[in-house]
């Protein structure tokens, strides 16, 4: 296959040469040329050049698919004659699937992908891979289509029927659309029509959860979880609270230096992160909430407390504090602790009646009617 040698286009070219930038419309409706003129022309036939360069790539994607089905075809014709036994026929997969990462310099876990979604859509979803070599879907289309499918057969009262119907409509909506745009309507898709899968992509996502550890740059690492929203969401939580607790604690020990109108500490010019000001200054801890939060994640996980024992021994036995602290067993594990807005409010209340030196606004980034009495700079190697 040879393909046509592109030049560049600019207005050094040629065409344009002794043309006017701008020419009306003869009464004839006969445009005369120029620079406008030649450059839409060029515009538009490079838009339909493309258009039919993305369907001869989606056309090879699907020719790639067949050699890949070929080759995982040829490897198991040869491991049933040979006759391997189940754990020798894993092994012989797992090698054709790292010969075919080696001639496409892929990775194997990419390799053994394209190998799975190449095999069943050549074996069992013809339809498919004709609109793949058609043009009219891209691979990622495919494998979504394939993906989805999967999840609906593993439902034990789902037919033939209703799979060839469901992949049908799939194959309706899927031209014209980009393959993350698709994926989401072919999962709204099956949800609407088929609700009883939701349990099992649920079960499927659950099993998967995993932390993963990548490698950075300067010294830093990428540390991923991979776990339930419900779990992810209070870690999340958890570390916020801890990260403004000790914000607002640094702000009541090291009240600002230039507060002369008598506001509270901490209570006006705060930054956008919880800071008591955009220098870091305001406050006595330099450090942003973003960074304060993975600073308390690191020492929580690492079996550390990011807040002082003299500090938690305060919050423990401090009596009408309202808002979320944090309590220590014997063995020096940390519990979260928390109040209904109803008596955060009421404790709120009588803690302004009763005493002045207990903190009765820590900021904005708290909330109102909150108070927390925990918290010191986190010292953090």
């Amino acid at each position: 296959m040879t393909l046509p040698l592109i030049e560049p286009f600019g207005s050094d070219n040629p065409a344009l040469a002794n043309l006017p930038g701008y020419a009306s419309v003869l009464s004839t409706g006969e445009q005369l040329p120029s620079r406008v003129g030649v450059a839409r022309e060029v515009y538009d036939g490079t838009i339909a050049s493309l258009v039919a360069l993305r369907r001869v790539e989606d056309s090879l994607a699907g020719c790639k698919a067949a050699l890949v089905a070929r080759l995982m075809g040829a490897a198991q014709v040869e491991a049933a004659a040979v006759g391997l036994n189940p754990w020798q026929h894993g092994v012989a997969h797992s090698s054709a699937c790292t010969d075919l990462a080696l001639t496409l310099c892929i990775p194997e876990v990419t390799a053994a992908s394209l190998a799975h979604h190449s095999t069943v859509l050549v074996n069992d979803h013809p339809l498919i891979l004709d609109g793949v070599d058609a043009g009219l879907l891209s691979f990622r289309h495919a494998c979504i289509i394939v993906d989805e499918i999967a999840t609906l057969e593993e439902n034990p009262l789902i037919t033939a029927a209703d799979a060839a119907a469901f992949e049908a409509r799939l194959l309706e909506i899927g031209p014209g659309t980009t393959a993350a745009s698709f994926a989401g309507k072919a999962r709204r898709v099956r949800e609407s029509t088929h609700p009883e899968t939701i349990t099992t992509r649920t079960k499927q996502a659950y099993s998967k959860r995993a932390m993963t550890l990548e490698s950075g740059k300067d010294g830093m690492s990428w540390l991923t979880l991979h776990l339930p929203s419900l779990a992810a969401e209070g870690i999340w939580v958890n570390c916020t609270r801890t990260a403004r607790a000790i914000k607002n604690q640094a702000r009541l020990n090291h009240p600002p230096q230039n507060s002369t109108t008598g506001a509270r500490p901490g209570a006006a010019g705060g930054g956008h992160d919880g800071s008591g000001g955009r220098d870091g200054s305001g406050g006595g801890e330099c450090r942003t909430l973003t960074q304060l939060r993975i600073d308390v994640a690191a020492a929580l996980l690492l079996n550390q407390h990011p807040l002082t024992a003299e500090v938690r021994k305060t919050n423990n036995t401090t009596k009408g504090d309202a808002g979320h602290g944090f309590t220590t067993d014997s063995h020096g594990t940390s519990n979260s602790t928390s109040t209904s807005p109803t008596d955060t409010a009421t404790s709120t209340g009588a803690n302004e009646s009763t005493s002045t030196d207990a903190p009765t606004d820590p900021g904005p980034d708290v909330g109102v009617g909150v108070s927390l009495v925990v918290g010191q700079r986190l010292v953090f190697l």
